[in-house]
């Protein structure tokens, strides 16, 4: 049984996601006099960026090429929320290639100029890495300017730092202290992660009632992530009866909100016949919609696929790409799969000496499996 995704608890992005530094455009608010100010062409950067809204009565659709045009006018006379926004274009790739470097650059540049959001981006790209050097200490710099500057996403952001060990020794009990800061000023991921915890048992009793609680609550602020915890908890019966329907409802609702992990669940769903009857053809629908949004866990459910011919001719070349994929994304489960694959010739020339590597690396993740094959030997 394959399983599901648990590592987006962390919920980084989900602050960078809604423009938080923007406002609505509505033809009441919006400056139609001129285009000579920064603020004028951050708007109407803002309008084509979001799209569906309206001008002199007139809709607006959304146009992501035309958003970065007035970004960059506005950027060009010193305007911080457009540097931001520029950033998040860059590194989400919205109507641009993914740019890592230009992501940071512009971040940098927003941050700079004293915006608080921008200092917490910086170090979710140092976090993350992705076309730049990964840099815990840098990113935890940043998390901490922000937070300083009343940002409540950042004190979330520490507090996953904190939680998971990256740049600094596992501290549970200060992982909670920074979630409750963010909740306590508004920031939906602080009480998913405090959902977390005590879903765990990690820095308190473990509590799933308290779990369920705030993952609902985080649900309620948004938090799309938060559907698919409720989704697990279900699908295993943890602290409530096992109900594989609930557990689909919550995934969809999840999936709904464009959450990949959640696409990703479906997809599973689908495979195994959790809530849902079997349909092969459904599943390689949601990996594949899951893997465009960059799921690591999806390409290894496409590598599934065609590895055992579900749905699709059995193709060990195509699995074996999808592995590799998937590994290549920090997937534990898809290194154990090209070990096997490396071993058998199976999409590939034999290669011992590449099946070892890749079984050691799966262990190394914490992939139970590839630790008993390793002792096995």
């Amino acid at each position: 049984m394959k399983k599901l995704a648990k590592d987006t608890f962390k919920a980084v992005l989900v602050g960078l996601c809604c423009l938080s530094s923007t406002q609505a455009i509505t033809p009441k608010n919006f400056k139609a006099m001129s285009l000579e100010d920064s603020e004028t062409y951050f708007d109407m950067g803002n309008m084509y960026h979001r799209g569906n809204m309206y001008h002199r009565g007139k809709r607006v659709d959304k146009d992501e090429a035309k958003a970065l045009e007035y970004y960059k006018k506005a950027a060009s006379l010193g305007n911080a929320k457009a540097f931001y926004n520029l950033g998040l274009m860059y590194l989400y790739g919205e109507g641009v290639s993914r740019d890592y470097h230009k992501a940071l650059e512009y971040s940098q540049r927003a941050a700079d100029l004293g915006l608080p959001a921008a200092y917490n981006n910086v170090g979710v790209i140092y976090e993350g890495g992705g076309g730049i050097t990964r840099n815990y200490q840098k990113s935890m710099e940043y998390y901490k300017k922000s937070a300083s500057m009343g940002y409540a996403q950042a004190y979330s952001n520490l507090g996953v730092m904190y939680y998971v060990g990256k740049g600094v020794a596992k501290d549970y009990a200060k992982a909670l202290e920074y979630y409750r800061k963010a909740a306590s000023m508004g920031a939906a991921t602080g009480y998913l992660n405090i959902g977390v915890a005590y879903e765990e048992g990690k820095g308190v009793a473990k509590n799933y009632q308290q779990a369920i609680g705030y993952y609902k609550k985080a649900a309620s602020m948004g938090v799309s992530e938060a559907y698919g915890f409720l989704g697990d908890l279900y699908r295993k019966g943890s602290g409530v009866a096992r109900d594989y329907k609930k557990a689909f409802e919550y995934y969809k609702k999840s999936a709904n909100a464009g959450n990949a992990e959640a696409l990703n669940d479906l997809g599973v769903a689908y495979e195994e016949g959790w809530g849902v009857a079997k349909d092969y053809a459904k599943a390689l629908e949601y990996y594949q919609r899951a893997a465009r949004l960059g799921s690591a866990n999806a390409y290894d459910g496409l590598g599934d696929l065609y590895y055992k011919g579900l749905g699709v001719p059995k193709d060990y070349k195509k699995a074996f790409e999808y592995y590799q994929r998937a590994a290549d994304m920090g997937n534990a489960p898809a290194y154990h799969r090209l070990a096997i694959m490396y071993k058998n010739a199976l999409g590939v020339p034999k290669n011992l000496k590449k099946a070892l590597q890749y079984v050691k690396k799966a262990c190394q993740m914490g992939y139970q499996k590839a630790c008993v094959g390793l002792k096995s030997k």
